[in-house]
């Protein structure tokens, strides 16, 4: 059954359960808009003509005349770069709300987390990040098929307000080639065309930034395609294919063997003692002695997120400090699968915990670097550090 009317059509399955929509069309983009939601297993007859009809009378008394169409818009992408004509679905279920964007991907957050940031309060960069976040979470298969919504709460939101750094154009252009090897190894075939999302699949701010990527990896000759068209707001080469070298890089990257310009910190999180030397001295001599970022996994809320995201750090950072003051499981398993991956992993740990307890009887044959919080001892700390990473990285010479 179904009505249409100027820019509103409204529609339900005679087969299917009562979930009763509105279809919106504006400025050729067509959104979904739930009213009503019976949750009537097998509704009558009776009990679909009366929801159609209630919602004719509502139409023919303007009751849509006050719908904010931007609500109906995705709050991170806001449906730009979409040639789809259902990019976004919103739905209230409990005092959450479910969201899916054909951009973005699938997640929740909660109504006062939705009224607190998604009305303004978050820039485009931020958006943008966040959006890559849920790209990440949401391609990752499961093991039931079942699809996965991104839980964005406030603790995550106000992580990404102050570290929102997209993803840089290298590795930007790592994931554009591993993007390719996975989809030509699942589909045992080149793909025609790359999907609209692809931007935010690899952490460009705009399918331009994509474009360019995807021209300089052409012209490096590790991508081949044809009939490459890009401008502002789109970009498409038909049929993407990795050259021989382009296969060789994604194979060193999924062995560990591409290393990035940033350290990964493994630690147990909301340890005052071991987050001073961290903040105040490890993530202030490795960008000015040797210009390497430092990153770890604090922030990332989601399990999903620190299972996936965590193993593509480790794969792909320069070299791992793991922390075993407190003898987290984590650091340990981290600094295990580094040393798998044949990275260079450094060993830290407070003095007094060092000399008292010791640590694992795998990792205490390790040499394993000591601080402690007196101030002479901190400046030692912070020399040995940098020679057994230059030591590391072969770069004496």
């Amino acid at each position: 059954m179904s009505f249409k009317h100027k820019s509103l059509a409204i529609v339900h399955s005679r087969n299917s359960p009562l979930d009763f929509k509105i279809h919106i069309n504006a400025d050729k983009q067509l959104f979904v808009f739930h009213i009503l939601n019976m949750k009537i297993k097998q509704p009558t007859l009776s009990q679909r003509a009366g929801v159609f009809f209630l919602s004719r009378f509502m139409l023919s008394k303007n009751a849509f005349s006050g719908v904010n169409l931007d609500m109906l818009k995705c709050p991170l992408c806001s449906d730009k770069y979409s040639n789809h004509d259902q990019p976004f679905e919103r739905q209230k279920k409990f005092d959450f709300i479910f969201c899916d964007c054909i951009n973005c991907g699938s997640f929740k957050a909660s109504e006062a987390v939705w009224d607190d940031n998604f009305d303004g309060q978050l820039n485009d960069i931020q958006k943008v990040r966040i959006s890559y976040d849920v790209r990440q979470y949401t391609d990752k298969p499961t093991s039931t098929g079942e699809r996965r919504f991104f839980s964005i709460d406030q603790k995550y939101i106000d992580y990404r307000k102050s570290n929102n750094n997209l993803p840089t154009p290298a590795e930007q252009a790592t994931n554009l080639i591993r993007f390719l090897g996975d989809e030509t190894n699942k589909n045992m075939s080149p793909i025609r065309y790359l999907p609209d999302n692809i931007y935010l699949k690899i952490g460009a701010k705009t399918p331009f930034f994509c474009g360019q990527i995807l021209i300089e990896l052409h012209d490096r000759k590790l991508i081949t395609g044809e009939e490459i068209t890009i401008n502002n707001d789109y970009f498409s080469m038909k049929e993407p294919l990795l050259s021989l070298a382009g296969w060789e890089k994604y194979e060193a990257e999924k062995k560990g063997k591409f290393s990035g310009n940033y350290a990964f910190i493994a630690y147990k999180f909301n340890q005052p003692d071991f987050e001073n030397i961290l903040n105040n001295h490890i993530k202030q001599i490795i960008p000015e002695r040797f210009n390497l970022d430092v990153r770890d996994m604090k922030g990332h809320t989601e399990a999903g997120i620190i299972d996936n995201i965590m193993r593509q750090q480790i794969r792909d950072c320069a070299f791992v400090i793991a922390d075993l003051t407190h003898k987290n499981n984590g650091a340990y398993w981290e600094a295990g699968y580094a040393e798998g991956l044949g990275k260079p992993v450094i060993y830290t740990c407070n003095e007094d915990i060092f000399q008292n307890d010791g640590t694992h009887f795998d990792t205490n044959h390790c040499t394993t670097l000591m601080w402690n919080n007196d101030k002479d001892d901190l400046i030692r700390f912070e020399d040995t550090l940098e020679a057994t990473i230059r030591r590391s990285l072969n770069l004496y010479g």
